[in-house]
């Protein structure tokens, strides 16, 4: 039979209770406001909770919960809230509907709650294997804590992601765009769209579609590219996209960029990269365990 010790099984209570708490919250109060944690109050929710997570390991010995948090049938406990949270987000039409929690997953409570929980688990093992650390150890602390970082940059930085839309005509600059509130904002650069070019199949169905442009900084300087549908080009930080176009017969010849900026996402792609090393060392050092003694 299984043995669990007490503390596993509050960490495991523990584990499935924001879940349930994430939904009373979600009655009580409504969605979160995700654009409330904007810089810097995201960036100091990171420290302090970089700085929990250490006071928690320090207590460890003093706690069974603590220690119990850090089991694998706590972890798995809260692995199981996430899946059950994304796949509702999955299975659910998301809209921008935050009336209900099911069609906006991402500004609801169960699903901020269990990835919290989630990430404090991640977080107490991440500093154990930090604090413990050996060769033997190297892929799976570069592993977890790769995946610490991007699950708490991708979190945190969500509120810092700004989207917006261009529209421009052929032939004009344009400056002004568009923001998720259908706010008028001024962009750091313009864009003149020279060209639209549209390559038609046999069947005269769109087979290639670019835009020839010139962006336009406040310092004067000036640059040309191309920005194919589903290939973005960056200029000063910001992802442009060529996200909407008029065909020249309707009588005029328009393009719709999309504007990205997450100042976050490189946050995000260095846990990615850990993760990668994790992996390559987990194969290395098998492969290492594995040669014969000479």
């Amino acid at each position: 039979m299984l043995d669990i010790s007490r503390g596993t099984k509050r960490g495991i209570a523990l584990s499935t209770a924001p879940l349930l708490a994430g939904i009373a919250m979600q009655y009580a109060v409504g969605p979160a406001d995700i654009r409330a944690t904007a810089f810097p109050v995201n960036a100091c929710i990171g420290a302090g909770f970089a700085l929990s997570l250490i006071i928690a390991y320090l207590l460890r010995n003093k706690s069974a919960l603590i220690n119990g948090l850090t089991s694998c049938a706590a972890a798995i406990a809260a692995i199981a809230s996430v899946i059950i949270v994304t796949l509702i987000t999955g299975i659910v039409k998301q809209t921008s509907d935050t009336s209900s929690a099911w069609h906006d997953m991402l500004s609801s409570w169960p699903f901020i709650l269990s990835y919290t929980w989630l990430a404090v688990i991640l977080g107490l093992t991440t500093v154990k294997n930090i604090a413990t650390f050996s060769l033997r150890k190297a892929p799976v602390a570069f592993s977890h804590a790769g995946l610490l970082l991007a699950l708490i940059c991708g979190a945190l930085g969500s509120a810092d992601v700004c989207r917006l839309d261009m529209p421009v005509s052929e032939g004009h600059t344009e400056w002004q765009t568009i923001d998720n509130d259908s706010r008028i904002t001024m962009a750091p650069f313009g864009i003149t769209l020279d060209r639209l070019e549209i390559k038609v199949s046999a069947d005269n169905m769109p087979e290639q579609i670019s835009a020839c442009i010139t962006a336009d900084r406040k310092s004067g300087a000036r640059d040309i590219f191309s920005v194919k549908v589903n290939h973005p080009i960056r200029i000063d930080g910001w992802d442009v996209y060529l996200s909407d176009y008029s065909e020249p017969a309707s009588g005029f010849t328009t393009a719709t960029f999309r504007l990205i900026r997450d100042p976050w996402l490189p946050a995000v792609y260095a846990g990615i990269a850990m993760m990668s090393i994790g992996a390559l060392l987990t194969l290395f050092l098998r492969t290492d365990r594995k040669k014969p003694a000479s």
